[in-house]
């Protein structure tokens, strides 16, 4: 009898579990703390939750989708809006309703919520005909771009787009197989690790070439980014201890990226590797 454990890369996560996120009339403010805020919420006590007087209590398939439990009413026809732009399939242009037309040319998901479904995680393909459905792959070359990020392919950019318009070739698709390594613990015990291996298939502009850099992306769980998005930078560089100074074994080291939007550095909170600002 043996065990079956994939082999995953590291990935950077950053946890947010010594913030939590409470409503005030005049806006969110922060408030800094072991596990949340002081006070209950159904019957529970706040100190116990992660997410504060934000946390909701709800066990079915769409419990990731749901608005923050102290969200103001008036506040809660923005978030019903923004749901529906992350749950609107976007069509080719022009089109009846221009305020979502324009996908394209080439694309992975035609919707935000293709690959982050209920705003949960996705997964990699269980068979190897089977398209990514919630999965993509970086792609790059070696060097960096002007930025200092990782440097784009000259052709398919950063990332490999599985699907496209109507007339227009995709670039690509990428297919996994499964290597099975088979190995025994110290005790004796048998074990399996699933090492996947990557293909690029049906390459419509050319050639990826030998120097080719790819990583395949599984999409992450979106919900409760907005805890993220409102710690004040300078608590993330007070608690990142790049040198473990206070010696607990733990270090962390903030990513810097441009904001284009703000022009400017900032530093880096969403994604797999904290590569957006």
């Amino acid at each position: 009898m043996s065990r079956q454990i994939p082999i995953r890369k590291p990935l950077i996560i950053l946890s947010v579990i010594m913030a939590s996120l409470y409503w005030h009339s005049n806006g969110l403010e922060v408030v800094e703390g072991a596990f949340g805020v002081s006070g209950t919420l159904n019957g529970r006590s706040t100190k116990v939750l992660s997410g504060g007087t934000t946390t909701v209590f709800s066990q079915s398939r769409s419990a990731f989708s749901k608005p923050a439990a102290n969200l103001p009413i008036e506040k809660l026809r923005a978030f019903t809006f923004g749901n529906r732009l992350f749950n609107t399939k976007w069509v080719t242009a022009p089109a009846s309703v221009q305020s979502f037309d324009g996908l394209g040319p080439l694309f992975n998901r035609n919707a935000c919520s293709g690959c982050h479904l209920k705003d949960g995680r996705g997964r990699p393909p269980l068979e190897s005909e089977v398209i990514m459905k919630s999965m993509l792959v970086r792609l790059s070359i070696p060097g960096s771009d002007v930025d200092g990020g990782p440097n784009p392919h000259p052709t398919y950019g950063g990332q490999l787009n599985n699907q496209s318009i109507l007339g227009v070739p995709a670039e690509g698709r990428t297919t996994v197989t499964y290597e099975v390594i088979e190995g025994q613990f110290a005790d004796g015990e048998g074990y399996q690790l699933i090492s996947p291996r990557y293909r690029f298939t049906d390459l419509n502009y050319g050639g990826l070439g030998a120097d080719i850099l790819f990583s395949p992306r599984v999409a992450p769980a979106v919900y409760g980014l907005g805890l993220l998005e409102a710690i004040p930078e300078e608590t993330l560089v007070r608690m990142a201890d790049p040198e473990d100074s206070d010696r607990d074994g733990i270090s962390g080291r903030l990513n810097r990226v441009a904001d284009h939007i703000h022009n400017s550095v900032a530093v880096g909170r969403f994604g797999w590797k904290a590569n957006q600002p």
